[in-house]
């Protein structure tokens, strides 16, 4: 029967460590916004900017199959 250490038990399923990307420009990637960082999803000024252009688009699209008959 094969001996197996108890304080570093093999592991089934390991992880990759020290895998290197294979392109150079991951190697050194670091976002502009940190993970610590809280961003609002949802602000009043994008809500009304985009309701505003909902209404403008969807009536362009209604007068353009208005006028397409």
């Amino acid at each position: 029967m094969a001996n197996i250490e108890t304080l570093n038990p093999p592991n089934e399923m390991p992880d990759i460590v020290g895998e290197k990307p294979a392109n150079p420009f991951l190697a050194s990637f670091k976002p502009h916004v940190p993970a610590s960082a809280r961003i609002r999803e949802l602000t009043p000024i994008p809500f009304i900017v985009g309701t505003l252009l909902g209404i403008v688009f969807g009536r362009v699209l209604a007068l353009s199959l208005a006028q397409s008959r």
